[in-house]
């Protein structure tokens, strides 16, 4: 989510990663959302989330095929 949960930058595009990096560097309100923001995010990947999310998609499916 560019901007929101951190920057996206083209590959092989130093003059725009540096611009990306001046402005971040520049605002630490800015950063301090962004920041907050992506851990935030990253949560949904922690593996406890993930784990239960296999599970229940697991559960699901034996519960479906059990059913047909």
């Amino acid at each position: 989510n560019d901007g929101a949960t951190g920057w996206l930058v083209p590959p092989d595009n130093p003059a725009v990663l540096a611009q990306v990096m001046h402005s971040a560097l520049s605002d630490e309100t800015r950063r301090r959302h962004v920041g907050v923001a992506a851990a935030r995010s990253a949560q949904e990947f922690a593996l406890e989330r993930f784990d239960c999310r296999v599970v229940h998609l697991y559960t699901e499916s034996m519960r479906d095929s059990v059913r047909a």
